[in-house]
């Protein structure tokens, strides 16, 4: 099931992400595929102006959400169609484009959510607050789980593992706002977390800028 669904045929894999605006996401979708071989032989041929994608409005009950509540994404990611968004409520809505499914995952209510990161593959996702909480997040599950040993940091930036398996994150290399490097392995928590390097913010060895 897994190698089919993440194989995806054609016909799904046909849109990119979206946004918030107002009570509703915006959906991007080819409008045409770009041929680079014709392109080539015809770099001012009829359709070398006309538009790749087109936007289209997103209902939040699509979503899964009250309409009657405004829509504010805190952050957004997308890898092999799925879409990943942080809502500023603190709750999580993960959309499978496939099976043209959205779902609505509690995830730190209240919580100043400032970045999400969602692995290439899809299966792992980390998200990370102002307040330097994070959670873990498996596309097999709809249960955000706190990492309490990543506390006080907040993740900038995450390196994914390309061998990573649908149950382990493998080597993870995370850079924080404070200028930390960590080597991190999650596989439902966290089963490493070790301090690589600091680099020197304001003359202080990981000190926030």
């Amino acid at each position: 099931w897994l190698k089919q669904r993440r194989s995806a045929t054609p016909d799904c894999a046909d849109g990119a992400s979206f946004a918030a605006r107002g009570r509703s996401a915006w959906n991007f979708r080819p409008t045409r595929m770009f041929d680079g071989a014709k392109a080539a032989a015809n770099p001012g041929g009829d359709d070398s102006d006309a538009p790749i994608f087109a936007a289209r409005a997103l209902p939040s009950e699509h979503l899964g959400l009250d309409p009657a509540q405004p829509l504010r994404i805190a952050g957004v990611a997308a890898a092999n169609l799925s879409v990943l968004a942080a809502l500023c409520s603190g709750d999580l809505v993960r959309w499978d484009q496939c099976e043209n499914v959205a779902v609505s995952i509690p995830c730190g209510r209240g919580a100043e959510i400032s970045r999400v990161f969602l692995e290439p593959k899809g299966f792992h996702a980390i998200v990370t607050s102002c307040t330097g909480d994070s959670w873990y997040l498996n596309f097999q599950s709809t249960e955000a789980k706190p990492l309490p040993k990543l506390k006080g940091h907040q993740i900038d930036a995450v390196s994914w593992d390309p061998d990573s398996t649908a149950g382990s994150t493998r080597d993870l290399l995370l850079g924080t706002e404070r200028g930390q490097l960590l080597h991190v392995v999650v596989e439902g928590k966290e089963k490493v977390v070790k301090p690589l390097f600091a680099f020197e913010l304001g003359g202080v060895p990981g000190a926030p800028e």
